[in-house]
């Protein structure tokens, strides 16, 4: 019984796939901006600054802090920074510092990715919307069709 219903179910899936079914949708080609492009501007600044490894995220206040510590703790301990133990010290506490940075890096990032400022878009291009004024809204006559974050 199992392969007439199986060649029952292939014959249905072939007749829905030919007859069923929607026209394709075809939105034509998509435009958007930045609903403010000052905000938009910073977005991109900040963004490429993270992306690009830029700034201190912690690592040189973490690893100034670390080294203070340390080398008072040694010197309590009669420890000297080149033996062993000093820089097997000093290696572990940088790679704590860089784990932090990389860390608040992370946080930073994903926090401008879910704070993207507002687009607008529109399937018929901005030509048609006319003018805009001094912070790049259109006028308002002529709104975009949509808002999308």
């Amino acid at each position: 019984m199992e392969p007439l219903s199986a060649g029952i179910m292939a014959g249905g899936n072939m007749l829905a796939g030919m007859f069923g079914g929607q026209d394709e949708f075809r939105p034509g080609k998509l435009h958007s901006r930045w609903a403010d492009p000052f905000q938009g501007a910073l977005f991109q600044q900040q963004m490429k600054g993270a992306m690009s490894g830029a700034g201190d995220f912690g690592f040189g206040q973490a690893a100034k802090q670390g080294n203070s510590q340390l080398s008072q703790m040694m010197a309590d301990r009669g420890i000297s920074p080149q033996s062993g133990v000093g820089m097997a010290a000093q290696g572990n506490m940088l790679s704590q510092a860089m784990g932090q940075d990389v860390g608040n890096r992370r946080q930073y990032t994903m926090g401008l990715l879910n704070t993207q400022p507002i687009k607008q878009t529109s399937a018929e291009g901005w030509e048609r919307y006319g003018s805009y004024g001094r912070w790049g809204e259109p006028s308002s006559m002529n709104q975009p069709s949509q808002y999308s974050a």
